[in-house]
């Protein structure tokens, strides 16, 4: 009578910060899923290659190579990463039909964009100000990304790997209009930047902890009209701390959100009143 095969159970041996029995856990993955501060229950004896293998776990490699494996990947992410937003700086600027009427304060358009152009016209002239604007862009983006990658992988307590590689996955949705003179490249890095700085207040349960939220709002207004679900997400946040027992902060918080919309809506109807003669916004819904 054959005898039924059966199968070791899986081992203890393992990183003390991952959950249940990684006795079975290819060796190549634990690098990947080890978080700081990571630690193996037995000690490992030297390998060939100078690999450290645990010889109980069956040749499995130990903690002493995860980190190396992962400082590694991260490098190399990193390398991409500064690559591709230095091949985005050699991209000439992209003009579109819509570009015309940022350059001229369209009554249709908010003026932060209009006037962000005005200042590097006048700082490198009208031949090179929209290559520089095309570079201030890409930089914008990368920088945002950088701030939510990081932000996220602290908070989370991501391996190392992991902030590279969130970097690229932001950057890339930019790469088809990080040089196109509109406002999408910094509406997308102001959108990165809030919710960065909105996570880490949700997650540290502390509404109002960033006093430069409601300002963040408020320049959305004025870069585009689109993004006005900004200050609503804000505003119920806030909510949210009075309910919750934050009152303090929140309080101070839609108290700061108001005064900055406040400012933001009478900066539009200034501007439309001294260059249309108009001080009300148009409200046919064609604004960008």
């Amino acid at each position: 009578m054959r005898r039924a095969a059966t199968f070791p159970a899986a081992s203890s041996v393992g990183p003390t910060c991952l959950p249940g029995r990684w006795g079975a856990c290819p060796a190549f993955l634990l690098p990947f899923f080890r978080k700081p501060g990571c630690s193996f229950d037995k000690p490992a004896a030297p390998g060939i290659l100078g690999m450290s293998i645990d010889a109980d776990a069956g040749g499995r490699m130990s903690g002493t190579d995860g980190p190396k494996l992962a400082h590694w990947a991260g490098a190399l992410l990193w390398g991409g990463a500064a690559a591709l937003t230095l091949a985005l700086l050699a991209l000439p600027p992209q003009i579109h039909p819509d570009t015309e009427t940022y350059l001229e304060h369209g009554l249709l358009r908010p003026p932060l964009y209009p006037y962000i152009l005005d200042v590097f016209r006048a700082m490198f002239g009208d031949a090179r100000a929209l290559a520089w604007v095309a570079r201030f862009q890409v930089l914008a983006i990368a920088g945002a990304a950088l701030l939510l990658s990081r932000q996220v992988s602290k908070l989370l307590a991501l391996p190392a790997a992991a902030a590279p590689l969130l970097f690229l996955l932001l950057v890339l949705p930019g790469v088809k209009f990080a040089t196109a003179i509109l406002t999408e490249p910094l509406c997308y890095a102001l959108l990165l930047v809030f919710w960065a700085r909105l996570a880490q207040e949700v997650l540290h349960g502390e509404p109002g902890r960033s006093r430069l939220l409601p300002a963040r709002a408020a320049a959305a207004l004025l870069l585009r009209v689109q993004l006005v679900f900004l200050p609503a997400v804000l505003a119920v946040h806030y909510a949210c701390g009075l309910v919750g027992g934050r009152r303090g902060r929140a309080a101070t918080g839609l108290l700061l959100l108001g005064l900055c919309l406040g400012v933001s809506f009478g900066v539009r109807g200034l501007e439309n009143a001294q260059r249309h003669g108009n001080f009300a916004a148009p409200s046919n819904g064609a604004a960008h």
